[in-house]
């Protein structure tokens, strides 16, 4: 992601600076215009349990973004992406298994399963025959732990959604600025806890400690800044969509659905770009390939499905 040798741990350290930064300059700049409600009073009339719900889902969110990026490193971009977002969206879809449109929340759903499957199939089909067992058996380890993490990933981005509409819907609802604040809050936060525990279990390379942090170049930080102002502003976008007036209806789920539907570029610029299904077996390639026509078909149907 950010460099070689540069950890997910570290890099999302600045992942979270970046996003809590354009939080803040969004709710004090645009969050104070405009003739709803400002930033300061959705904070006063949300209350703290909905701004502790927000926190939650910026923790969730985090700790799956951050077991992703170590999924990526263990498998690569385009097999890591598309496991994890399909059983996050499994998962989210059941959330929503309601209302006139659900032939394709369901198509959609079972699609997305397929997704999954065909993910976990690609990486079990690129681990390619080695002249040495010791080396065969390294590979089958590392991508047998790269599918667990981004299953494990998949899991808390799956119930983020809920939880985030509950802290920033409605009348009483902390909104768009005031939502993304709280959530960014809930990033940074969550990463020091949680970088406590990833840096001594070290999913990919021996332990390490926070003095390596300071050790970046400043290319590595400025690649971990970006990441998190590009999501910040990504899913300030989502939320401001969600929540404002329309002739369609939107669901809150989309607040999931739009953000990660990006997974689609990222997945082809891993496969495209750093070639990294090159030399990998017929099998592994075409089951990527089915995944990938899988999850674009799962999230046109869900993006119906969620429109009401």
């Amino acid at each position: 992601m950010a460099g070689p040798r540069w950890r997910f741990e570290l890099y999302s350290i600045d992942f979270g600076f970046g996003a809590f930064l354009v939080a803040l300059i969004a709710c004090f700049t645009l969050g104070m215009l405009g003739s709803e409600l400002s930033f300061a009073d959705r904070m006063l009339v949300a209350g703290r349990t909905k701004q502790a719900w927000a926190i939650i889902g910026g923790a969730l969110f985090n700790l799956g973004n951050m077991l992703l990026i170590a999924a990526i490193s263990l498998l690569g971009m385009g097999a890591a992406f598309p496991l994890t977002v399909g059983l996050a969206l499994v998962i989210a879809s059941l959330f929503s298994f309601r209302g006139p449109n659900l032939w394709f929340v369901g198509c959609g759903t079972l699609l997305m399963a397929a997704t999954v499957v065909l993910s976990a199939v690609a990486c079990r089909s690129r681990n390619k025959p080695t002249s040495s067992k010791t080396i065969g058996r390294n590979q089958t380890g590392q991508i047998t732990k790269g599918i667990l993490v981004s299953a494990l990933a998949g899991l808390p981005w799956g119930i983020v959604y809920p939880i985030v509409s509950t802290a920033t819907a409605g009348d009483f609802g902390l909104g768009a600025y005031a939502g993304i604040l709280m959530i960014s809050i809930g990033v940074v936060g969550s990463t020091v806890l949680f970088n406590v525990y990833f840096m001594k279990i070290a999913i990919n390379g021996g332990p390490i400690n926070l003095s390596a942090y300071f050790r970046g170049t400043r290319r590595q930080h400025i690649l971990g800044i970006t990441g998190g102002v590009i999501w910040a502003i990504g899913a300030l976008a989502a939320l401001l969509a969600v929540s404002a007036p329309s002739y369609i209806e939107l669901n809150p789920a989309l607040t999931f659905i739009l953000p990660v539907a990006s997974v689609l570029l990222a997945s082809l610029w891993g496969l495209a770009t750093w070639k990294e299904n090159a030399g990998a077996p017929a099998r592994a390639r075409s089951s990527l390939t089915l995944a990938g026509v899988s999850l674009a078909c799962g999230l046109v149907l869900l993006g119906f499905g969620f429109t009401r």
